[in-house]
């Protein structure tokens, strides 16, 4: 299987993977591309890029806390959408490049593709959302669905993927608690106006986008 994908940078942090993207004009691959590369061999190919920044950004609440106007954190501020405010125990959800980041202010904001997904009050084992892949449905204990690992306080940012972490579990955990500050690798999607593919894991039908064996 071939991946549009390549290496934008092996280590940046946050700000500078975005001004990376922007000065390059370059798609930041989003966590479901990230998700199908390391569910291959092909993960390999990228190997000094791992762990890696993806280019989908995720606000979460504590859980039982609603979203208020704006979400604060590690000096940075993401602006909440006002349809969004008052709603708990959700995530707001959306892929570069539909948000708007101010490196001056440090300021956030979600672009118009933004959604508000339910997410799980603990970590765990989850079935991963259909467009995002982030895990948030039914727990299920598998190690054939994703592991979400989220913060238990107030969060924004780029989610992050890793292989190696835990053993070959850890390609399967997509971690929602880092740090603007960590520097991890990026890829950039050249996959121009096409919607990320993903892996099916089959036992009678795909884990990830439901499709039953046999189905045309």
């Amino acid at each position: 299987m071939g991946f549009e994908l390549r290496t934008l940078t092996n280590e940046a942090d946050e700000a500078g993977t975005l001004a990376l993207a922007a000065a390059k004009g370059a798609r930041i691959a989003s966590n479901p591309e990230l998700d199908a590369v390391l569910q291959t061999n092909a993960r390999n190919d990228f190997g000094d890029a791992w762990p890696c920044r993806s280019g989908t950004l995720v606000a979460l609440k504590a859980p039982g806390v609603p979203f208020g106007e704006t979400l604060e954190r590690d000096g940075r501020v993401y602006e909440v959408p006002k349809k969004f405010q008052m709603k708990t125990n959700s995530m707001l959800v959306c892929n570069h490049p539909d948000f708007k980041f101010d490196p001056r202010e440090k300021v956030f904001v979600p672009g118009k593709s933004v959604k508000c997904l339910p997410i799980p009050e603990k970590d765990g084992w989850y079935a991963p959302d259909s467009t995002f892949g982030i895990p948030n449905g039914i727990r299920t204990d598998s190690q054939k669905d994703r592991y979400l690992w989220r913060s238990n306080r107030d969060w924004f940012g780029l989610a992050v993927r890793r292989y190696g972490f835990f053993g070959d579990y850890g390609r399967r955990y997509v971690f929602l608690d880092v740090g603007p500050g960590g520097r991890f690798g990026v890829l950039e999607s050249l996959a121009k106006g096409k919607l990320p593919k993903h892996v099916h894991e089959w036992e009678t039908k795909c884990r990830v986008c439901g499709e039953v064996r046999g189905e045309a």
